[in-house]
């Protein structure tokens, strides 16, 4: 798995930050997040200062969170401003995208799994997290293909600017995804869906379209692009195993069963 990108339409889910209090020392792993925050999808958000080079302002509910900037007051003057919605922001970039250019201005060098946040100019928010070594570079012209592909343009993507976990968990599906090692994290996005839609079709090894891209989604640690390969399958049998499904029904089949396990209507037979 080289990325693991999804497009979150705001008007369909609810996408904030969280995390510990500016300057505390409140970590916890993705999943508790999760469970913390009660939200369906919890991702590391993983951006901070390194060695001076870069600065990450972040808020969530209002208040300073995580590292922050040690000037957060004077880093609110930054240009490039990543606001997910009221209360909800963060500022500064390293190394990213802006207005579907990637912008690499502080090379950190080397290859290294990777995550970000950003938002197109539809105003759907873009989470992406790495799985495999990748550059600065590569990572943001996948999310810059990605998010071309779908049909939009990337407004602005800020990129992790000085490392850390790649992480994401799923409360729905019960599953993680953990391409460094669980590390317990200070920041995180959490993903709320208003409602889940109504799934009309099996998910497999093959399918593709909508419905596809959601069961992507909700599972989680696959990519969020409507076609659905190996990985797909794969992902849907480890949800059913860790939904407690029976050995023979661990099929990677999204039928109508599982699918209302994932808590999604279906009117499939």
């Amino acid at each position: 798995m080289a990325t693991n990108i999804f497009i979150l339409d705001q008007s369909i889910c609810k996408v904030y930050f969280a995390g510990q209090a500016f300057k505390q020392k409140k970590v916890a792993l993705v999943e508790q997040w999760c469970a913390e925050e009660k939200a369906d999808l919890c991702f590391n958000l993983s951006l901070f200062n390194s060695n001076g080079l870069a600065c990450s302002y972040v808020r969530a509910q209002g208040k300073d969170i995580a590292y922050g900037c040690d000037e957060p007051g004077k880093s609110k003057n930054w240009s490039n401003r990543l606001v997910i919605n009221s209360g909800n922001e963060c500022n500064g970039y390293c190394n990213g995208i802006i207005d579907g250019v990637v912008k690499l201005n502080t090379p950190f060098g080397g290859s290294t799994q990777r995550n970000g946040i950003g938002i197109t100019t539809k105003g759907d928010v873009i989470i992406a997290q790495s799985g495999t070594k990748l550059t600065e570079l590569a990572f943001c012209n996948a999310v810059n293909t990605f998010v071309h592909e779908s049909g939009q343009t990337v407004k602005l993507f800020v990129l992790q600017d000085g490392g850390g976990s790649v992480s994401e968990y799923s409360s729905i599906s019960k599953l993680g995804f953990y391409p460094r090692e669980k590390r317990k994290v200070a920041t995180v996005t959490c993903v709320k869906f208003l409602e889940l839609p109504t799934i009309t079709s099996v998910v497999y090894n093959g399918s593709k379209g909508d419905d596809t891209g959601w069961v992507q989604l909700v599972i989680g640690g696959i990519e969020a692009d409507k076609k659905g390969g190996s990985g797909t399958a794969n992902r849907i049998r480890q949800a059913q195993a860790a939904l407690g499904f029976p050995k023979n029904l661990q099929c990677g089949i999204a039928s109508a069963y599982t699918l209302s396990r994932l808590g999604f209507k279906t009117n499939i037979k």
